[in-house]
C-alpha cells in the first residue's frame, strides 16, 4: 500500500487493469485504455495520445499492487532515467513489468512498459519501503 489516495476522481474510468503477476523479486501488470479514459481529454484534439503521466500512474498502479500483497509501505523518493519511446493512443493495451530488490534503507527497482510488443518506456525507481505485516 501506498501511503496516500488515488489522485483520480471516484467513478470515472481512467485505465482498466486486467491482471496482476507476481514473480519473483517483481510483478507483472496488464492495463486496458478505454477510448473514453479522461486521459484523452483535451490531449490533443484529433489526435488522442495518453500523457507520459498517465504512463507512470499505471507503473504506480503496479508498484502499488505489489506493495499490498507484500505487506509493504511503500514511497516513491525518485523516478528517475525515464524514457518515453511511443505514444499509445485509446483502445491500447498496456503492460508494465516491475522488478524490485531490496536497497539501504528501502527498495530499488526498474520499470519497463510494453504495448503490442513494442517498448512504450522505461526507467528506474528508488523507493522507502517498510512492512507493515
Amino acid at each position: 500500500m501506498l501511503p496516500h489516495d488515488s489522485p483520480f476522481p471516484a467513478g470515472e474510468t481512467w485505465t482498466i487493469p486486467e491482471n496482476f503477476i507476481y514473480r519473483d523479486g517483481g510483478i507483472e501488470s496488464s492495463f486496458f485504455i478505454p477510448g473514453d479514459s479522461p486521459w484523452f481529454s483535451g490531449h490533443f484534439p484529433g489526435m488522442p495520445i495518453l500523457p507520459a503521466i498517465g504512463m507512470l500512474g499505471m507503473v504506480y498502479d503496479t508498484l502499488s499492487e505489489y506493495a499490498a500483497h507484500h505487506g509493504i509501505r511503500m514511497t516513491i523518493r525518485e523516478i528517475k532515467r525515464v524514457r518515453f519511446r511511443q505514444v499509445l493512443k485509446p483502445q491500447s493495451r498496456f503492460n508494465v513489468f516491475v522488478s524490485i530488490e531490496p536497497s539501504g534503507d528501502g527498495f530499488r527497482g526498474s520499470f519497463q512498459c510494453m504495448s503490442e510488443n513494442e517498448k512504450v518506456c522505461d526507467g528506474m525507481l528508488v523507493i522507502r519501503g517498510e512492512t507493515v505485516r
